[in-house]
């Protein structure tokens, strides 16, 4: 069923994404549930929800007990065909799809659209009982997630539940499934997500085990994610302490990883035997996820106990046994801090703490009849760019080993587990007293690295992976070195998106998370900016594409025009959706060499695109060279240069032909963004001033409140005019639009509506402050 659900759910999903292309469709939820009113709930014909309501809906009626024991729309499809906004800015709170006993175990497919605003805190669960399982869906079964985006502005916090958590923005917990009286396990599938929000969690003296994941909390080795990415924020500040109850044989700790939180395996990678004839093993496999948020685990020693373990990766932070990871990058720093507030100076803690997964284990194993479970872990083709640190408190003896690739694999038990990495490497800082290249040196492990590498100094050499210098792991003949006889698997950094280090998509960054600022002159005078961002994805003709929202605007931010463009691709060629034609066309060959050409079709008009000559692009500004090609037709629609992997110069699309209007004209780009990163600064223009002209940035006294001192050496004052200032939240961001803090106003002096806030953390520069949606800039000194 599963593989016939994904090829009918996204044909199906075409005519209803074409139905509605052209339409900005939000969906605001107020709060309420409304039953979703088109589809049948089968392959064919999936329910529809067509609104935040319709999902609050969904939510709702997975509370209630059904004949299958708390399991929910067993075999039963769903489509999300719009955008959401769950609220979080009017104060609403997310009521996860399966919790408190109840399982979500259908079809949802997300149509390529976001979920936004959603808030999960710890309100939501005090009346409970259980475990706590938080995230879009709380507890899911046997079916698939695929095809959804977590906004930016999705956030996850918990500072008060005592009791075991488990929290992902997608799922907090992929439950077992028991499909017969055998234990055969049912996989279940989460593909193509990506998590762009926030999980903080602040756990009390009281709290127990938890496992936060960008996407997954707790899965079990039933789990197969594929091509899901996290790039939100992680934070996980617990004390370390023994977890109590039925678990407790089990040790596992506390678990941050930037995909998964823990794998959790019932079975410990055993074979099950079914008279006395071994069943297919079931493994958890992760392949093509990539985490680029950054991680951070702090713990209090405070209730040591002796070999008290905690977990963190760039991809899993615990991966219990029988695991796969394949095809996997981790971007995202990852830093462990430990404190202690007792007097006691040495502790023995086993913190296992890597780029890629951070250790295995649950420390028990299981016999069936006379059986012993083999167990095995790969990690293949993967690679970690990013720092991986240890920070003690000062004073406090506590040993600390920090890795590139993996953790060790530890047992007490005559079970050995065997741990294999090949094809991988590390570059970036690893901080601790024992640092690892890929992975400790254990004889107790069945432990095989082959054709792995790190960067030379970062590590001692511990005779697993060989140290490699820093100018060879930038040429094409380490790229071959990593593919070996295999298939071709890594590949040349052409567009610089990995510092120069080898990546494992040959694709441009040209549609993911991407910016462009051009500018637009006047007949009259006036100056406007035209403003362009991928803002989404969906399917359009069976293409996943990428929705760019392209807008006019001018200094006092009245909207002129505003369009929505469909854009995909493949091979170093980017396709254009003709509205008019009903057909996608080539709008850039970025692989095309001098004397190609190629057709573009702009309404019912075509121009052919001839490329004259090719030459270098520096960028002072950010020390990148980009391949440029000039380009030319017959009646200079399009002549012009061309920045491969970033667009036209003057204008991203064809402007005559696709306006029809005069008294203006596209200019030129000023800057590029990709992914919140400023990639390119075409112009001499004030960068921060065309980012702060086009997202709404409100000069002090003219908002709704009123900041001082500003600029400011640290301490701010915030005055609103709301007295319950306490509910008000605040974001500070950069000129590039990333989020560096984000919290509620203090309200420590009510009676003036007066908050403080402590910026001394950040570096001198500019920043914006937002409360209440109107955002004024910031200068810290």
């Amino acid at each position: 069923m599963m593989k016939k659900y994904f090829t009918i759910i996204t044909a199906m999903a075409l005519s209803v994404m074409l139905s509605g292309m052209l339409r900005a469709q939000v969906s605001v939820w107020d709060g309420t549930a409304e039953p979703w009113t088109h589809g049948s709930g089968t392959e064919e014909d999936p329910y529809l929800i067509e609104s935040a309501a319709n999902l609050a809906y969904l939510s709702q009626e997975c509370l209630i007990p059904s004949l299958y024991s708390g399991v929910r729309f067993k075999d039963t499809c769903f489509l999300l065909t719009t955008d959401l906004n769950l609220g979080k800015d009017r104060g609403l709170e997310w009521m996860p799809i399966g919790i408190n006993g109840s399982f979500f175990a259908g079809f949802f497919d997300g149509g390529r659209h976001t979920v936004d605003g959603m808030w999960i805190t710890d309100h939501v669960f005090l009346n409970m009982s259980g475990s706590v399982t938080a995230g879009l869906f709380g507890t899911v079964q046997q079916g698939c997630i695929q095809n959804l985006t977590m906004g930016e502005s999705c956030l996850i916090e918990i500072d008060e539940i005592f009791r075991p958590c488990f929290l992902g923005m997608v799922v907090g917990m992929v439950s077992t499934v028991q499909v017969n009286q055998h234990n055969i396990l049912w996989p279940y599938l989460i593909t193509d997500c990506h998590n762009k929000g926030t999980i903080n969690v602040s756990m009390p003296e009281e709290s127990e085990i938890i496992g936060v994941g960008g996407l997954v909390g707790y899965a079990g080795p039933y789990l197969r994610m594929e091509g899901c990415v996290n790039s939100g924020t992680l934070s996980l500040e617990m004390p370390m302490r023994r977890l109590l109850g039925i678990l407790s044989e089990k040790y596992i700790g506390p678990c941050l990883g930037g995909l998964v939180g823990v794998v959790f395996d019932r079975y410990n990678g055993c074979v099950e035997y079914f008279d006395n004839v071994p069943l297919e093993p079931v493994e958890f496999m992760v392949e093509n996820c990539h985490n680029t948020g950054a991680l951070h685990l702090k713990l209090d020693l405070r209730y040591y106990e002796e070999n008290k373990r905690a977990y963190a990766g760039g991809i899993i932070g615990n991966a219990g046994y029988l695991v796969d990871v394949n095809r996997c990058s981790n971007r995202g720093n990852v830093t462990v801090e430990i404190e202690s507030s007792t007097e006691l100076a040495e502790y023995e803690v086993l913190l296992f703490c890597s780029g890629i997964v951070g250790g295995y284990g649950n420390d028990y194993y299981s016999l069936y009849g006379d059986h012993i479970a083999h167990v095995v872990a790969n990690i293949t083709n993967c690679y970690n760019h990013a720092s991986v640190r240890c920070e003690v408190e000062e004073g406090l003896a506590v040993e600390t080993t920090v890795s590139g690739i993996t953790g060790r694999a530890i047992s007490e038990s005559e079970l050995v587990p065997e741990v294999h990495v090949s094809n991988c490497y590390h570059v970036g800082e690893l901080v601790a007293d024992q640092t690892n290249g890929i992975t400790p040196a254990d004889t107790m492990e069945a432990l095989e690295v082959n054709n792995s590498y790190y960067l030379e100094g970062n590590a001692p050499d511990n005779g697993y992976g060989t140290p490699m210098p820093d100018e060879t792991m930038k040429t094409q003949g380490f790229v071959d070195l990593l593919n070996g006889d295999g298939p071709v698997t890594f590949y040349m950094d052409q567009w610089e998106v990995n510092d120069g280090y080898p990546v494992l998509d040959d694709k441009s960054p040209f549609l993911d998370n991407s910016e462009w600022y051009y500018e637009i002159r006047c007949d009259d005078g006036s100056v406007y900016y035209q403003y362009l961002r991928c803002a989404g994805d969906t399917t359009v003709n069976s293409h996943k594409t990428k929705v760019v929202v392209r807008t006019n605007q001018i200094y006092d931010k009245e909207p002129v025009e505003v369009t929505r463009e469909y854009l995909y691709e493949e091979s170093n060629v980017i396709y254009w959706w003709n509205k008019e034609l009903h057909e996608f066309t080539v709008l850039y060959d970025f692989g095309a060499e001098v004397g190609d050409a190629w057709e573009t079709k702009v309404g019912q008009e075509s121009i052919t695109v001839h490329v004259d000559a090719e030459k270098p692009y520096y960028d002072p500004n950010t020390g990148r060279t980009y391949r440029m090609l000039v380009v030319s037709d017959a009646n200079d629609v399009f002549s012009g240069e061309i920045i491969c992997g970033v667009g036209h110069t003057t204008s991203l699309f064809p402007e005559k032909l696709m306006s029809r209007k005069g008294g203006f004209a596209v200019d030129g780009l000023r800057c590029y963004w990709n992914d919140h990163e400023l990639v390119l600064h075409a112009s001499t223009d004030d960068c921060d001033a065309i980012y702060s002209e086009v997202h709404g940035v409100e000069e002090n006294g003219t908002a709704t409140f009123v900041v001082y001192p500003n600029p400011t050496d640290g301490l701010l004052y915030v005055e609103t005019p709301y007295y319950d200032v306490s509910t008000r939240e605040y974001r500070i961001t950069n000129v590039l639009g990333q989020t560096l803090m984000i919290d509620r106003l203090d309200g420590r002096d009510a009676m003036h509506c007066v908050s403080t806030i402590d910026v001394s953390v950040l570096p001198s520069g500019l920043y914006f402050l937002t409360v209440d949606g109107k955002t004024i800039k910031l200068m810290k000194q």
